[in-house]
């Protein structure tokens, strides 16, 4: 069963969800993964950004070690203990009902409003911004190949590349579940910009990266996001290949005539999302070519302006 807390963009939930007690934000999206066997329980990270600790000592990636009563895990900065379920019905007590937990995070994630403000309503930050996902290619398989310590050197390897690349061109990380990240950009030329700069510099640490941009209005509280926007650009990000960096049309659109180019990859279903969305993978042109140079258009294109086509009946 997978361990970690919910991702605000597309509404998916782990196995066993700790969004509610994690409110500092400090356990990952897909953060451990516990496996029942004939020998008893057992616990892995799955290459959370904190760590997944079992009595204080930090488990190696993708190996599983054993748990047992009285264990003292902690996913990041989330402490808990480790119980036998034939215990919990009797350890259970109310002060540890869902409700009760829903009602401690809301506390400490929104306080009481200052007297002058008193009895409005907290409302998150709407702002424009380019949504950005990123994700390594088949890295269970080169976890695999290269083992549980050259994989999670790798892994650091290329947190820090995506990092630098995220300060360089003005991005904002918001989470990083695993191998991917998830970060705002106020300018979407820049974020494309950035994405190809974690294309290369993963190449050169023999990774391949897809990534997926959307631009659109996004709800913003505190260090985290939420919206349409952040949906459709993890929709985006899943529709793309290895070493590709995919946008939507609105993306494309606005950075005009800033030296990127682009391949038509159709219009394309994205679940959960109506009508079908015109996406296209990034090219890098030379600066003396035309900028935002594509596939001819079709009629229907043509004829429907905008981003958003009709289902196909």
């Amino acid at each position: 069963m997978s361990i970690g807390r919910e991702d605000p963009s597309t509404g998916a939930l782990p196995d066993i969800d700790l969004t509610q007690v994690d409110v500092k934000r400090v356990v990952s999206r897909r953060h451990a993964e516990v496996s029942y066997r004939d020998n008893g329980a057992e616990l892995r990270d799955v290459g959370s950004t904190n760590g997944t600790y079992i009595n204080g000592t930090q488990l190696p990636v993708l190996v599983f070690r054993p748990l047992n009563a009285g264990d003292r895990v902690s996913f990041g900065g989330v402490n808990m203990t480790y119980r036998d379920q034939a215990e919990w019905p009797d350890e259970i007590t109310p002060e540890w009902d869902r409700q009760t937990l829903m009602s401690r995070q809301s506390e400490k994630v929104f306080p009481a409003a200052p007297e002058h403000t008193s009895g409005s309503k907290l409302e998150p930050d709407r702002v424009l911004a380019t949504v950005m996902f990123t994700d390594i290619a088949q890295s269970t398989v080169r976890a695999v190949e290269l083992g549980d310590r050259q994989w999670l050197e790798l892994l650091h390897s290329h947190h820090a590349l995506v990092r630098v690349y995220l300060k360089q061109f003005g991005g904002r990380e918001i989470d990083t579940a695993g191998d991917g990240f998830l970060a705002v950009f106020a300018s979407p030329a820049s974020a494309i910009r950035c994405a190809l700069a974690i294309r290369e510099g993963a190449n050169g640490l023999g990774m391949q990266v897809r990534s997926g941009l959307h631009t659109g209005e996004c709800l913003m509280l505190g260090n985290d996001i939420g919206g349409i926007a952040v949906h459709i650009a993890a929709r985006v990000e899943s529709k793309a290949i290895p070493d590709e960096v995919l946008v939507s049309a609105t993306v494309k659109e606005l950075v005009a005539g800033s030296g990127l180019g682009f391949r038509d990859r159709g219009a394309r279903a994205l679940k959960g999302v109506p009508g079908k969305w015109r996406l296209y993978a990034v090219e890098s042109l030379p600066e003396t070519a035309d900028a935002n140079v594509t596939a001819p258009m079709s009629a229907a294109e043509t004829a429907v302006p905008g981003e958003m086509l009709e289902p196909e009946v």
